[in-house]
């Protein structure tokens, strides 16, 4: 759907924090739309070590916050590094986890804000993977969540971090900044160590402890919206997260104003290749 409203949309910007993908990590939600010739990343990762700049990425080694310093634990995974300490009494309770989050080294670390970077500015995408350290990303990036569309980012439901909010707070957060939670994606979870050890638990279902989180613009958010943002949010709905009663709800904002017909052409289009699949 990208393709079919580029020329209306223009310029795309996404803005990726803790962009562990581009160190062989699995490919970003957004790459569905980061394969539009009208879209631009600017990404950033303490981990990388990294910094590369083309026409339509950039990479930078930065680490978001709030721009004091802070130390940065390095783990033995190195996709559970963050700038919180791990929660011992916590990931101790659960198979692997302990492991998996143990510190291997201590760093001290400048921390930038994001509204201070005039790289992620008319940002449209944001998407973030911080460990724990969310709120404190974006308390300080308000400004930038003015023009962004779309929030995906990584939620935990259990204190895996010391100090870290949860997904309801992140959530009460976001709903400030005039977004609603759409839905849930990438579970991850871990298996509580049983008392006893001749305890079969090899098909036990295992507790959900952190996930990808999606949130949209909220219904008083999208009562402003321009031509130009609602079309952009039904192809990234569309396109990254199958949404497509979420996109024809777009599309139907679009021609309430300008009776373009977009939203049954949409409809249309997607009746026509449900046929062809069945």
């Amino acid at each position: 759907m990208m393709d079919a409203v580029s020329h209306l949309v223009g310029p795309v910007r996404i803005i990726d924090i803790g962009a562990t993908e581009y160190d062989g990590g699995a490919p970003p939600s957004y790459a569905p739309i980061e394969a539009s010739s009208a879209s631009t990343v600017v990404a950033f990762d303490p981990s990388l070590d990294l910094e590369e700049t083309s026409s339509r990425r950039t990479v930078l080694p930065f680490a978001l916050g709030d721009g004091e310093d802070h130390v940065l634990h390095e783990c033995a995974a190195p996709m559970t590094s963050s700038l919180l300490l791990p929660n011992d009494d916590v990931i101790s309770r659960f198979e692997n986890l302990a492991e998996l989050c143990r510190v291997v080294t201590r760093s001290t670390i400048a921390t930038v804000r994001l509204d201070a970077l005039p790289e992620v500015e008319n940002a449209d995408f944001l998407k973030i993977d911080v460990q724990g350290a969310t709120l404190l990303v974006l308390g300080h990036g308000v400004r930038t969540l003015e023009s962004v569309l779309v929030v995906h980012t990584e939620v935990e439901f259990v204190p895996i971090y010391k100090g870290q909010p949860l997904f309801g707070e992140v959530s009460a957060f976001l709903s400030q900044c005039g977004f609603e939670f759409h839905h849930f994606r990438d579970f991850g979870a871990a298996r509580q160590l049983a008392v006893s050890r001749e305890f079969a638990f090899g098909h036990s279902t295992s507790r959900h402890l952190w996930a990808d989180a999606v949130f949209v613009p909220s219904e008083e958010r999208l009562k402003m919206m321009s031509d130009r943002q609602l079309l952009l949010t039904a192809a990234i709905m569309h396109d990254c997260y199958g949404a497509q009663d979420f996109a024809h709800a777009c599309l139907t904002r679009v021609d309430q104003k300008s009776e373009t017909g977009f939203a049954e052409a949409y409809r249309s289009a997607v009746l026509a290749i449900e046929a062809r699949v069945q």
